[in-house]
């Protein structure tokens, strides 16, 4: 039998919501990143002027269409895909890092 499990990262043992991420980004940085809610229309339009990948994937992220290109279910449960999974543990056996460690262990990208 053959067990499959979802690991994609960063591998955070924490839920955050998408505030409490900018604010971790921003204490790695050392300044203030503004953080701007824009609703998933706006930023379908956003992504989407973007080109390239941001472009042509604009679509699942926000919940317009699923896996499998049907009609999506909106943006119902995308809280859900904020949540720690427990996969990661399961396959490596350790923890995942905390989403300021992961912001500081990242804090070039960011810049």
């Amino acid at each position: 039998m053959t067990n499959m499990l979802q690991i994609w990262g960063p591998m955070i043992k924490e839920s955050r919501t998408v505030r409490g991420q900018v604010q971790a980004i921003a204490d790695a940085l050392g300044e203030e990143v503004r953080y701007e809610e824009v609703t998933r229309e706006d930023a379908h339009d956003i992504l989407k002027a973007m080109g390239g990948f941001a472009a042509e994937s604009a679509d699942l992220p926000l919940g317009f269409v699923d896996y499998d290109g049907g009609e999506g279910s909106g943006d119902e449960g995308y809280s859900d895909l904020m949540k720690p999974l427990p996969d990661f543990g399961l396959a490596t056996g350790k923890t995942g890092r905390t989403y300021a460690v992961w912001a500081r262990d990242h804090v070039e990208d960011f810049r």
